[in-house]
């Protein structure tokens, strides 16, 4: 979105929505994007899910104030909150069917030595997440079914894990 400076005031350099394709430069109407067409969630896209069902319990269940999250699955840890003696970090993991748990990052030992300038308490939490259509209790049983973008999904996720340091 290309912006210019009015006074004290920034706008959009182009009419309507100010968006420019990347590629094209051509305009974009996000409206004339909207599709019935099913596209299937990105490793990213699911990474970036599971990190917002951690941020959710933490900020809901364990009543605690996030000091930072973000949902790329290459930057550690995923998170930061405010524990009950000062910071706190989070490495996140997300596995799909037929996987029904992440395993603790082989370089944990690295995340924790990172994370320590400001806290040595740190967790590990694994999201597992399947199509709406496969339930948990039959995994094994069908072939996997994707996972859609903006459609229902079924998450096992049981809470935060101390990230032990082997």
């Amino acid at each position: 979105m290309p912006m210019r400076q009015t006074g004290s005031e920034w706008k959009p350099q182009e009419p309507a929505w100010g968006l420019i394709h990347a590629y094209t430069g051509q305009p974009v109407n996000p409206v004339a994007l909207i599709s019935d067409e099913k596209n299937e969630m990105t490793e990213w896209e699911i990474h970036d899910f599971a990190v917002q069902v951690v941020r959710n319990h933490i900020v809901e269940n364990l009543n605690r104030n996030l000091m930072s999250s973000q949902g790329d699955p290459q930057v550690n840890p995923s998170m930061w909150f405010v524990g009950e003696e000062g910071p706190e970090w989070v490495v996140v993991r997300a596995v799909q069917y037929p996987e029904k748990e992440a395993a603790l990052p082989k370089n944990i030992a690295d995340i924790a030595a990172y994370c320590a300038r400001l806290s040595t308490v740190g967790h590990f939490a694994s999201v597992a997440v399947t199509n709406s259509n496969y339930p948990f209790d039959s995994w094994g049983k069908i072939p996997p079914l994707p996972l859609w973008r903006g459609h229902a999904m079924h998450v096992r996720f049981e809470g935060l894990l101390p990230a032990k340091v082997q």
